[in-house]
């Protein structure tokens, strides 16, 4: 009798947890799936506002008169709704959170400016790849 309680107690436990993993996975492709468009959403404009006036960078002009600012910090180009278009809300929300620990962010930027200054900036591979290593991390 106490093993069938035991065995049962334990298919209970596993269910919840698929249920628990199934909502997680899906929390995450919701948040991938939804564009970053901060002409739209007030958050998405706060939280790379915050990105920004913590890396302690300043936009300058380059030598075609275009603003330089997100392409300092690594992107492409300065059309933040294309940049995110492959990681989306999700993305946005690991750079905050790694934006949170602002004296590692802030020493990362400054290195990567360092090492950026002779070569053209290529942050497509870094933003697909640190979405699926956060997603991998959250689904371990």
């Amino acid at each position: 009798m106490k093993q069938l309680m035991s065995l049962h107690t334990i298919d209970d436990l596993t269910s919840c947890i698929l249920d628990f993993q199934a909502n997680f996975v899906r929390i995450a492709y919701r948040k991938k799936a939804t564009v970053v468009d901060p002409d739209e959403a007030p958050e998405h404009e706060s939280a790379l506002e915050s990105i920004w006036i913590d890396s302690k960078l300043e936009e300058e002009v380059d030598s075609d008169g275009q603003v330089l600012k997100w392409r300092k910090l690594g992107f492409e180009s300065e059309d933040i709704i294309h940049e995110f278009e492959d990681v989306g809300l999700l993305g946005l929300e690991c750079l905050v959170r790694e934006d949170l620990c602002k004296e590692k962010f802030q020493i990362k930027m400054v290195s990567r400016q360092q090492r950026l200054v002779h070569t053209e900036p290529d942050f497509s591979r870094v933003r697909s790849s640190a979405a699926d290593r956060n997603i991998s991390l959250m689904l371990i």
